[in-house]
């Protein structure tokens, strides 16, 4: 952006140069293009920063939701483990309060 700010201050300056000069017509002109295609250097190379910017920030963001995901599946692998080691506990427990022989469940 501070790339295409200056091409545009360059571009006023070039005209502002041209309006006051007393220089032929083709000198101006050749001012004048040369501006533009400052501008458009400039504007290309603006777009190509953003291009880059936004491309990173969707490879960062894709390998947070990643990275969430597994510590989500991982979370939720961790708690119905210990919902079965509880219920495997509280059968052991029964049998061993009703007496019965064999409490492995």
């Amino acid at each position: 952006m501070k790339a295409l700010i200056t091409a545009l201050t360059a571009t006023m300056m070039a005209l502002v140069m041209t309006a006051c000069s007393e220089e032929k017509t083709e000198t101006a002109s050749q001012k004048v293009e040369n501006a533009a295609e400052t501008v458009q250097e400039s504007a290309s190379e603006a777009y190509d920063e953003t291009k880059d910017t936004v491309s990173e920030a969707a490879e960062n963001t894709g390998e947070y939701i990643e990275e969430k995901s597994d510590d989500v599946s991982d979370a939720t692998s961790d708690m119905a483990t210990d919902a079965g080691n509880a219920v495997e506990d509280a059968c052991e427990e029964a049998k061993e309060t009703a007496g019965a022989d064999d409490t492995d469940c």
